[in-house]
């Protein structure tokens, strides 16, 4: 299925690279590592009833996991996701002190 061979494709690129790009932390980062952690994380479920879990392996994938456990080790990252899973800064709640090791200095916007 195409998405092992991306998966595949990944960490063989990220055997040799600390990032997509290189060695710099990019938007090819920002953009690949959603995708990747709903794989390993969540999975997803076709149409057809295939799920995620049902055909790929996501801890074969040393290399992708490694640089996913290391963006998601950035606060930055872990803040962006919370944004993508529905929680709009929920670090500025001052009821919420879950997140409150995410605020920081800039957090105003």
């Amino acid at each position: 299925m195409e998405v092992q061979r991306l998966c595949s494709v990944l960490d063989r690129h990220l055997e040799k690279n600390t990032y997509m790009c290189g060695d710099q932390y990019t938007i090819a980062d920002m953009a690949c590592l959603p995708w990747f952690d709903l794989l390993r994380k969540k999975g997803y479920h076709h149409k057809d009833g295939v799920k995620t879990k049902d055909f790929l392996n996501i801890a074969q994938y040393k290399n992708v996991n490694r640089w996913a456990d290391m963006l998601c080790q950035r606060p930055e990252v872990e803040r962006g996701m919370l944004v993508c899973r529905g929680h709009p800064k929920p670090w500025l709640n001052p009821k919420d002190t879950r997140f409150t090791h995410l605020k920081d200095k800039h957090s105003n916007l």
